[in-house]
């Protein structure tokens, strides 16, 4: 029953960051940011700005422009500081080809990998529950020498998805 729970738990947390945030429909056109200082830019210079991340993807994995999870996501480091690479770039002068470049070689460019990437485990001969074609496998290892892996083992049934 309570790996039961908590493999509820760790579905629903999932489903929970796998979702999308959703910015307002002016994000296009709004010209106050969240969280994003403008104040010392000429009117040019901030529509410079709007226009590199409006354009720029953020780089969240969210699939959402920088200017669109700025809106969306207030907590999102990532759109964050690449809407303060394009201040700083405008501020410096530089172009908005150069500050775009910038942009894409910044370490928050680019999100790391979350997980390695899959590993196959032989489990051939090994006792199972379920279809051997289900589309997730688990395996558990454990040993009943220990007071929680003997509770574990006698408590713990196999789900197929």
């Amino acid at each position: 029953m309570q790996l039961r729970i908590e493999l509820i738990c760790i579905f629903a947390a999932t489903a929970l960051f796998a979702q999308v945030p959703k910015a307002p429909e002016n994000w296009k056109t709004i010209d106050d940011l969240p969280r994003i200082d403008m104040t010392d830019l000429t009117a040019v210079q901030k529509r410079a700005v709007l226009k590199l991340i409006r354009e720029q993807d953020c780089s969240c994995q969210c699939g959402l422009k920088t200017a669109e999870c700025l809106l969306a996501d207030p907590q999102c480091s990532y759109s964050k500081s690449l809407a303060a690479m394009a201040v700083k770039g405008v501020k410096d002068g530089k172009s908005l080809l150069e500050i775009s470049k910038l942009m894409d070689r910044s370490p928050k460019a680019h999100r790391p990998k979350l997980l390695e990437d899959p590993v196959s485990i032989p489990v051939e001969g090994s006792p199972v529950l379920g279809p051997s074609d289900a589309k997730i496998t688990m395996v558990a290892s454990s040993g009943r020498c220990t007071t929680c892996c003997s509770r574990i083992s006698a408590s713990s049934r196999a789900k197929t998805c």
